[in-house]
C-alpha cells in the first residue's frame, strides 16, 4: 500500500483492519488498488481533507436530494426577497435624506429601478454566500454545501456563472427526472453535496 493510498484509507468510512494483513477495503475485501482517486472514497466526519495531495472528487460524495434542492429554492427565494426589501428601505432612506429632489425621478422609473434592485440583491445574496461560505441559508439548514469537481469551495467566478444560469428560463425544470443536478450545477461544473461536519461558527465552512 502506497503512502497516497494510506492517506485516503485512514480517513475513509469503508476501511477495515486485519491484524495480520493490515488495512483493507470493506467493500471489496481487498487492499486498495487505485492509482489516483478512489471512486468509493467516503471520508469520516472529522477528516481533514486538506492533508490529501490529490483532491477528493465531488462525484464520490453524497449528493443533496431533489427534495433538499427544492427546499433550498423556497428558503433562499424568501431570504433574498427579504434582503432586497431591506436594501430598498436603506436606499430609500438615504435618498430621502441626501437627495430628496431625486425621489420624483425614481417614481417615474419605479419598475425598472425595482427590477435593478432585485437583480443586485439576487446576485449579492447567492454570490456572496456561496463563494465565501459555500452555502446559503437553505443549504445551512439542510447541512449541504456547494463544491467544485475537486470537492473544494468554488471560485467567485464559478459561483457568478452558477448564479447567472439560474436566470435561464425554465431552469428549475432541469431537476425533473432522475437528475439531482440542475443546469446551474452542470453548466458551472459544481455540485451540492451533504456534509456531516459543522465547523465552528454560524455558517460552518466544512
Amino acid at each position: 500500500m502506497t503512502d497516497q493510498q494510506l492517506k485516503y484509507c485512514r480517513i475513509c468510512q469503508n476501511k477495515s483492519f486485519d491484524p495480520q494483513t493490515g488495512m483493507y477495503c470493506s467493500l471489496t475485501g481487498t487492499k486498495p488498488t487505485f492509482d489516483d482517486t478512489c471512486a468509493t472514497f467516503k471520508p469520516v466526519a472529522e477528516a481533514d481533507l486538506s492533508q490529501l495531495d490529490m483532491k477528493v472528487q465531488a462525484d464520490s460524495m453524497e449528493s443533496a436530494s431533489t427534495g433538499s434542492r427544492f427546499f433550498h429554492l423556497v428558503v433562499d427565494t424568501v431570504m433574498y426577497y427579504v434582503f432586497v426589501f431591506i436594501l430598498m428601505l436603506m436606499l430609500g432612506a438615504f435618498i430621502g435624506v441626501f437627495a430628496p429632489d431625486d425621489v420624483s425621478e425614481l417614481n417615474d422609473d419605479g419598475p425598472w429601478f425595482a427590477y435593478l434592485l432585485f437583480l443586485i440583491g439576487y446576485f449579492s445574496y447567492y454570490v456572496f454566500c456561496e463563494s465565501v461560505f459555500g452555502r446559503t441559508v437553505g443549504k445551512l439548514i439542510t447541512n449541504t454545501k456547494v463544491v467544485d469537481q475537486n470537492g473544494n469551495l468554488p471560485s467567485t467566478g464559478t459561483i457568478f456563472m452558477r448564479t447567472l444560469v439560474r436566470l435561464v428560463p425554465f431552469e428549475a425544470f432541469s431537476f425533473f427526472g432522475d437528475s439531482e443536478r440542475g443546469w446551474h450545477d452542470r453548466w458551472s461544473n459544481t455540485y451540492v453535496v451533504k456534509t456531516q461536519k459543522r465547523a465552528a461558527g454560524f455558517w460552518g465552512r466544512s
